[in-house]
């Protein structure tokens, strides 16, 4: 969504953001209720950003960037991506050739 914002695709950036909502909404769900405060506060201003926009962009970037701390202060790297590799078993290792005695 920044980048969108940053390079003025708002239409861009309200689809992103309404991604993001849809998620944090998701995520809140999963959630015991003790934890939920800081999430829900991102998402209020996650969603103060997507309804600026496109009329002020400059109030839109200011929401998104007190998300983006508020997410850093309780520790954003829980939200680590999944890798889009599938995970398994590694690989079989190929077998040394034994030598064989001879005589």
């Amino acid at each position: 969504a920044q980048m969108f914002l940053s390079q003025e695709n708002y239409t861009a950036a309200r689809g992103e953001l309404a991604a993001l909502t849809d998620m944090l909404g998701a995520r809140l769900l999963l959630m015991p209720e003790p934890q939920q405060t800081p999430w829900q506060d991102i998402l209020s201003r996650v969603e103060a950003a997507q309804q600026a926009l496109p009329q002020k962009p400059v109030e839109a970037q200011r929401a998104l960037d007190a998300a983006w701390n508020l997410l850093m202060t309780i520790g954003g790297e829980d939200l680590a991506v999944p890798s889009a590799l599938p995970t398994g078993s590694p690989p079989t290792p190929t077998p040394e050739p034994t030598p064989t005695p001879e005589g």
